[in-house]
């Protein structure tokens, strides 16, 4: 058994190594979102079915604004598609034309509710 010891020794201290490295990311992960003013906290869970045919401004990564677009859902495309272009988000401009945006470029969503 002694000859074993070593090996078991490091095998033990690699698992134990990396199991200290998730929690420690795991625990950290609600500090670095406060130190990055990351407050978003939703108090229920939001479906892209509660603003489906409604007029919402689109807010984009690039910091382009889509004003008054209808939202129409979202599509999926076929398994071969490249990832960036897997899900995208359809609306209609007020012209008319339909769009289909990457739901990677959008910043969020903006929506007036009229009460």
């Amino acid at each position: 058994m002694s000859e074993y010891m070593p090996v078991l020794v490091t095998v033990g201290l690699i698992i134990g190594s990396i199991a200290a490295l998730r929690i420690f990311f795991t625990l950290w992960t609600p500090i670095d979102r406060r130190f990055k003013g990351d407050r978003l906290v939703l108090t229920k869970a939001i479906h892209i079915n509660d603003l489906k045919d409604k007029t919402v401004q689109i807010h984009l990564k690039s910091k382009t604004v889509i004003e008054g677009a209808l939202l129409l859902g979202y599509c999926s495309t076929h398994t071969d598609a490249p990832y960036d272009f897997k899900q995208l988000l359809m609306a209609r401009l007020p012209d008319g034309r339909t769009v289909y945006i990457r739901i990677s470029e959008i910043e969020y969503l903006e929506h007036d509710r009229v009460a």
